[in-house]
């Protein structure tokens, strides 16, 4: 569902409230890169659950996402680390960063950016979709996801990385380059993914 300038609810919510969501993911999360990093997985996540459901409450269903996803990544900071950090005030102290620190013509480029990999999610083929999405923004194994659709493990594999080609190439189309540009060549999209 679009709103009347063609966004859906929970892109604008996303858009509408990042820095709160960040300020709120900060209290919980060490370093201003695992804040983004949560931040535009929680988006993402959220987008994709908007497109198979209704989403009745954009921002509270967005926070809950993003609270979720930093809970199991502090959990899983204090599972691998062999160092000991005191307490919480410490540890959130560490990821104390400034909203001024990101100017606005770089917040609007990543809303951009944002915003277009949505639209290169939605373009891809429907089954090329479902599997991207499972694996990508879901965390399905190959394995899962091929139970899941009835599907080969190796055609898991084409839907997916046809899935990364044609996103990077309707990102690359609208100016964003994305991944390594090097001896980049327009390979051929996989025919399971048509």
């Amino acid at each position: 569902m679009l709103n009347a300038i063609g966004m859906t609810p929970t892109l604008a919510a996303f858009l509408d409230h990042e820095t709160a969501l960040k300020r709120f993911l900060s209290r919980i999360l060490p370093t201003e890169s695992d804040v983004e990093d949560i931040a535009h997985e929680a988006f993402i996540r959220a987008y994709s659950a908007s497109a198979t459901q209704a989403i009745l409450m954009p921002k509270a269903f967005l926070f809950r996402i993003a609270k979720n996803l930093a809970i199991n990544e502090r959990s899983r900071m204090w599972n691998t680390t062999t160092t000991f950090v005191g307490d919480a005030e410490e540890l959130d102290s560490l990821g104390a960063g400034s909203d001024s620190e990101v100017s606005g013509e770089d917040r609007l480029d990543s809303h951009r950016k944002f915003e277009l990999l949505a639209q290169a999610i939605d373009q891809l083929p429907s089954q090329c979709r479902r599997v991207f999405v499972r694996r990508k923004i879901e965390g399905y194994s190959h394995k899962e996801i091929a139970a899941e659709v009835g599907i080969s493990v190796s055609t898991v594999e084409k839907h997916i990385a046809a899935g990364l080609i044609r996103c990077q190439k309707y990102l690359a189309d609208r100016g964003y380059e994305v991944g390594p540009t090097h001896k980049r060549q327009s390979a051929p999209l996989s025919p399971t993914c048509s």
